[in-house]
């Protein structure tokens, strides 16, 4: 049996990132436990990406329904680029989420220009989904 990881992305297009802080330009509620790897964004219009800016991932917990940034992963974008260039982070490090749980890249600086972007959301969906089973008996012999 392979326990091969896939990447899987979520999507957001067009997004407007002449927001104010903290407003969401794309979620994802997981189905499944999964691992966030990074997430970015893609200049989209004619002009590209006009001015600086920084966007941060954040996490609502299903059991707690509490926005909370993840800590560290901010992603700073500085001078201006063409359509069609962008940029990425990697995660820094082990972002596990819970099925249920809610992932959202947001503003966090307002990049104070009309500016707008592909975002992604790349994450790798964890292959055990469920509770532990407690009731099987290890044969030894």
């Amino acid at each position: 049996m392979s326990d091969a990881r896939y990447k899987t992305y979520a999507q957001a297009l067009a997004a407007d990132l002449n927001q104010a802080a903290n407003t969401v330009l794309l979620t994802k509620v997981f189905e499944a436990p999964a691992v966030i790897t990074g997430f970015g964004a893609i200049a989209d219009s004619a002009n590209g990406l006009l001015a600086a800016g920084v966007l941060k991932l954040r996490q609502v917990p299903q059991e707690t329904g509490t926005a909370a940034d993840i800590s560290g992963e901010t992603l700073t974008f500085g001078a201006a680029v063409a359509r069609g260039l962008g940029y990425f982070k990697r995660a820094s490090s082990r972002i596990e989420v819970e099925a249920g749980d809610e992932v959202t890249i947001a503003v966090s600086v307002d990049s104070g220009a009309a500016s707008t972007a592909d975002l992604w959301l790349e994450y790798e969906v964890q292959p055990f989904v469920g509770d532990l089973i407690d009731n099987y008996t290890e044969k030894t012999a």
